[in-house]
């Protein structure tokens, strides 16, 4: 370890903090069907969004970082956020399938609330990606995901 690192800060602590996630993100996915009315389904992405956000939120200062803040040059902080964005656009990957099938024949101004609860996962899935995209394209060194089949299906 260098000198004047503790061992949070070091790249073993942030694979700490992106292994929990990651066990963080498994039960999500475990534990939030894709089922029942709209309401119910957007309910559904709401909550795993908000788990995630959480941990987000309990990141020490030195890892934690605001949506508005230009993407990391350091490849662990780059790596890290990527995670975070690309894990939670693959969770709202399956929303996004149920908001196209059912929302895509209506029009903008029939959309029920629970249509436009869909419409605002599908925001977010996008908002993910392209904030994926940002963070994977300022690390200095490819981003490697938890799981290298994760890596290679993404």
């Amino acid at each position: 370890m260098p000198p004047g690192n503790t061992q949070e800060k070091s790249p073993e602590g942030v694979y700490a903090y992106r292994m929990l996630f990651r066990q963080i993100l498994d039960g999500v996915q475990k534990h939030l069907p894709i089922e029942g009315d709209l309401d119910h389904v957007k309910d559904t992405a709401q909550r795993g969004i908000e788990i995630m956000e959480i941990w987000r939120s309990n990141l020490p200062s030195w890892l934690a970082w605001g949506d508005e803040q230009l993407p990391s040059t350091d490849p662990l902080m780059a790596q890290l956020r990527a995670e975070f964005y690309g894990s939670m656009a693959e969770f709202l990957r399956p929303y996004l399938d149920v908001a196209l099938q059912k929302c895509l024949a209506l029009e903008t101004d029939k959309l029920s609330a629970g249509h436009q609860a869909l419409a605002d996962v599908v925001r977010l899935w996008v908002k993910a990606v392209l904030a994926y995209e940002a963070y994977q394209e300022s690390s200095k060194s490819p981003v490697l995901r938890s799981n290298p089949v994760q890596t290679l299906h993404s």
